[in-house]
């Protein structure tokens, strides 16, 4: 992505920033509601998948980068 694409579409760039935060939040917080999604997704069976999800979950913590004032503060 190169920097006159975020300045010029920077919003857009913030909005879809803040809905993969708030669709990783979810995932967190539902376990059975995400496991049912990912057995579907991913074709896998309840005790695989419930492993493959929480390493990904693991992997990609959304909470651990802040606050959502983070995503405001990255306006320019």
């Amino acid at each position: 992505m190169s920097q006159r694409k975020i300045d010029k579409e920077h919003d857009e760039i913030v909005r879809g920033l803040r809905a993969l935060r708030n669709a990783n939040l979810f995932l967190q917080d539902q376990r059975e509601i995400s496991v049912g999604l990912a057995e579907k997704l991913l074709k896998l069976e309840g005790p695989v998948c419930r492993a493959v999800l929480c390493f990904l979950l693991r992997a990609v913590k959304p909470r651990s980068h802040g606050p959502e004032s983070v995503v405001e503060e990255a306006r320019p």
